[in-house]
């Protein structure tokens, strides 16, 4: 119990300050950079569905730039023949692999004019979207609108709900797991030993016996003394 109860403290610890009271977690920033002029993802990278994600997009000084989610389909079709830095896998914390995919350097039109992205934002040194991942596949494109992407960079973070709550609770009963398992491995207290039996008598009782017979009581009179003729 002591065991499982450090365990679970710990757990529960971790869970609450990871995620914090507004029960998010959060990754980054971390470099993406690239000569091209966008970074797409594969849908594999994207591959949760219902969680409400939030993806930052910065470029050094006040560059601007496109940051948008939309159907795989969709993005497929807009980048044909453009050359892009494409994510192919993501792992968290954060591991990534990219392919470089060639192709001509202009982007084919605005991505601002497309109505059939899912979250799209653009800005001057950066752009941010929050989006809860749709069940359809998806890719994310990040867009140079004025030249290439190096030195950019991505950040993310994703609400785990009551993941704070569950984290305080765990840690609480994790608390109360731990006390019991301490009392229970508190030794009992040693047992009471009486003193054996002697054969050879107590002294004292041999003392409280000789001054009774000492002085006898009789059914009347006064006690009589040893010796005193009756």
């Amino acid at each position: 119990m002591l065991l499982v109860a450090t365990v679970g403290l710990l757990a529960g610890i971790a869970v609450a300050v990871v995620l914090g009271p507004d029960n998010r977690v959060t990754t980054g920033p971390h470099p993406l950079g690239t000569d091209q002029r966008a970074v797409v993802s594969r849908p594999e990278v994207l591959g949760w569905v219902g969680p409400t994600v939030t993806i930052t997009a910065e470029v050094p000084g006040a560059r601007p730039v496109f940051l948008g989610l939309a159907n795989t389909v969709d993005v497929a079709d807009f980048f044909a023949g453009t050359g892009y830095e494409r994510v192919d896998s993501l792992s968290l914390p954060w591991q990534v692999s990219t392919t470089t995919v060639r192709g001509q350097q202009n982007i084919p039109a605005t991505p601002l004019a497309a109505d059939w992205w899912l979250a799209a934002s653009a800005g001057r040194g950066g752009a941010q979207i929050t989006v809860s991942l749709p069940e359809q596949t998806a890719s994310l494109a990040v867009v140079g609108l004025a030249g290439d992407l190096r030195g950019l960079q991505i950040s993310g973070s994703y609400v785990v709900p009551g993941g704070f709550g569950t984290g305080l609770g765990v840690a609480v009963l994790a608390v109360g797991a731990g006390t019991v398992g301490w009392l229970l491995r508190r030794p009992a207290p040693p047992a009471e030993v009486l003193p054996a039996d002697d054969p050879a008598g107590d002294p004292d009782e041999e003392r409280v016996a000789d001054r009774v017979a000492d002085r006898v009581e009789l059914p009347f009179g006064r006690p009589v003394e040893p010796g005193t003729p009756r």
